[in-house]
């Protein structure tokens, strides 16, 4: 019989004979070709299964091209050999694409220079195709296929709307003339009348060179992508600010703490006690507002310095509860490579609770790592924001149960998270807390 022949021994033939045809295949492929190019071309049920192609096998997201040929290898059992040849393709430039972005976000501060050519080059090619690869991938997270994309797919599907966020909000931001300039530069050589002024006057500066592109003929294809990658360039200079994480020491307390500008070894311990205090907050055990300064002075009559040498029994005579980070330093102490990802720090605890339920639940219980979780700014739902949603369930709750018992918020809480949880990063499943 042929078929017993085919998964005779220890191998299975036909899923090796599978296997060489896809990585002769996948070498045969031109890869000075624009990443985005055929998957702007195929339709849009066969770019839903390029997504899910990278999502059932997620090494093929790199901007490695001899990686991803080592990726081929696993694509095989997941079944990837059961795409078209134009989708494989797809698959494989979207995947670099993609892998550049995402190496782009998580690398930014050691290889400043290198990580943003490679994203300046995928976010311009699929500009360049005419395919808005910044809103295709909001849309797919907020849409029915893309909502549940997870794992590498999903941040890096996160990592392209986010960066296309960025471009488009400090578009905004800068001047007329700061627009024109930008515009001018980008149209340079293109002889398309009015498209500069039509550039300066667009709320979205990702919308518009994805519109510029489909009017440019090919003999004005080279000096358009030119023109994307120094405007995108430029711009992704600035936003590279924003991802670089300040470099962290550890106190002798065992504290977090940013590292001054100044030499460490000629730090003053005055100075480094500074630092400490800053990350210190108080809060009063029946209320969710920070107790600083003037209220401070006024109601206990003390200062920070005093609560800072108090111990937790004296903290505790005057209700006063110490935390010793906020809770973004403790969410990105734990999840450093999600800095600068674009996320809302949730609390599945509201914050809200210490006010509206005294004495229920302490603040360190709700700034506890435990209870909170990453939401993409990205992530929506019926087209409402997903932290809005929970925001909103949370104050029906509370309107509806004007007492409830700890059980019945933590089980309210727990209802959330299994309605949401797909869409924390990282995820959540059902009772993990």
């Amino acid at each position: 019989d042929d078929s017993d022949q085919e998964n005779a021994g220890s191998f299975n033939i036909k899923e090796m004979r599978e296997q060489a045809k896809l990585q002769g295949y996948a070498q045969q492929i031109d890869q000075s070709r624009n990443e985005w190019q055929v998957f702007a071309t195929l339709p849009k049920e066969q770019q839903q299964q390029v997504i899910h192609a990278l999502e059932q096998c997620p090494e093929l997201i790199t901007s490695d091209y001899e990686k991803q040929l080592e990726a081929i290898a696993k694509a095989v059992p997941k079944g990837l050999v059961n795409l078209g040849q134009h989708t494989i393709e797809a698959v494989l430039g979207v995947g670099r694409a993609a892998g550049a972005v995402m190496e782009y976000c998580e690398r930014s501060r050691l290889d400043p220079v290198g990580t943003r050519e490679k994203a300046v080059k995928a976010l311009g090619e699929g500009l360049e195709v005419g395919l808005n690869v910044c809103k295709l991938s909001n849309e797919y997270l907020q849409g029915i296929g893309g909502a549940a994309v997870s794992g590498d797919a999903g941040k890096a599907l996160r990592d392209i709307a986010w960066l296309g966020q960025e471009i488009d909000q400090r578009w905004q931001t800068r001047s007329e003339a700061q627009k024109v300039e930008i515009a001018t530069e980008l149209t340079a050589g293109l002889v398309l009348p009015g498209a500069a002024a039509k550039i300066a006057r667009s709320e979205k500066l990702t919308t518009a060179i994805a519109e510029l592109s489909r009017l440019v003929g090919p003999e004005n294809r080279q000096k358009l992508h030119q023109g994307i990658e120094k405007v995108l360039d430029n711009v992704l200079e600035k936003v590279q600010d924003k991802l670089k994480q300040q470099p962290m020491m550890v106190t002798p307390e065992g504290m977090l703490v940013p590292v001054p500008t100044k030499d460490v070894g000629r730090l003053a311990e005055s100075e480094l006690g500074s630092n400490v205090m800053e990350m210190v907050q108080f809060l009063s055990e029946d209320g969710k507002e920070i107790l600083k300064g003037k209220r401070l002075q006024q109601e206990y009559g003390l200062t920070k310095k005093d609560l800072m040498k108090m111990s937790e029994a004296e903290l505790a005579v005057l209700r006063i509860e110490r935390i010793e980070a906020s809770y973004r330093t403790v969410f990105y102490k734990a999840y450093p490579h999600l800095n600068g990802t674009g996320l809302e720090i949730h609390h599945a605890l509201p914050q809200t609770l210490r006010d509206q339920l005294p004495g229920m639940f302490k603040a360190k219980e709700i700034h506890d790592l435990k209870y909170l979780s990453g939401i993409p700014k990205t992530a929506m739902k019926d087209g409402e924001s997903v932290h809005q949603l929970i925001t909103k369930s949370w104050t029906k709750f509370l309107n509806s149960n004007t007492n409830p018992t700890k059980q019945q918020v933590l089980e309210h809480m727990r209802k959330l998270d299994e309605e949401y949880g797909r869409y924390f990063v990282p995820s959540l499943k059902k009772g993990e807390r």
